[in-house]
């Protein structure tokens, strides 16, 4: 019997089989994906953007595969379904990194390749929506403004989870019930 195998972009400081990888794992899934923190994340962005597009065609390009990304790995995922057709699988982004943010408040700012591009394609309407998205992200995540993506998931007519008192790392008993369910 063969393992149905998931395709896991994880956060920065993240290997696959950590974290949510390892929940995975324990679950049964065999985990396809790549490490940010490996060779891989020493290449160029759009060197990254071609890898994660090239996984996506060869790999999981099925109504029945599955996609997880988290926080600069959903930010990796979105940037590269910018440029390919909409995702015919299921997609689940955890506390996705959407764009630059600057939080003066805070004192913090994060400014990723290629910065403005969601909002913008999302806005003239250009971008290519993945046909099975859920969105889930902490209320006082800096690095996700709340006001911009729910805007995003408005315009994109996907489900977006708002979890109360969350910040960017969303617990692990919350991200249990979701993939209970997900999966």
């Amino acid at each position: 019997m063969t393992q149905e195998s998931i395709y896991l972009l994880p956060g920065r400081g993240r290997q696959l089989t950590e974290g949510l990888g390892s929940e995975l794992i324990r679950r049964g899934y065999s985990l396809r994906g790549r490490d940010l923190e490996s060779e891989f994340g020493k290449y160029p962005f759009e060197k990254q953007l071609e890898i994660v597009r090239e996984d996506l065609a060869n790999y999981c390009w099925s109504d029945s595969s599955k996609v997880i990304a988290i926080s600069f790995g959903a930010y990796l995922f979105l940037q590269a379904q910018a440029e390919i057709s909409p995702y015919i699988g299921r997609v689940l982004l955890l506390s996705p990194i959407i764009g630059e943010v600057i939080n003066l408040e805070l004192g913090r700012y994060f400014i990723p390749p290629q910065s403005k591009r969601i909002e913008l394609m999302t806005s003239q309407g250009l971008y290519p929506i993945p046909k099975q998205l859920e969105i889930h992200v902490g209320e006082k995540d800096w690095q996700c403004p709340i006001e911009v993506m729910k805007e995003i998931a408005l315009q994109w007519k996907v489900k977006l989870s708002v979890v109360p008192e969350q910040e960017h790392r969303l617990n692990e008993q919350y991200v249990g019930k979701i993939l209970d369910s997900w999966l």
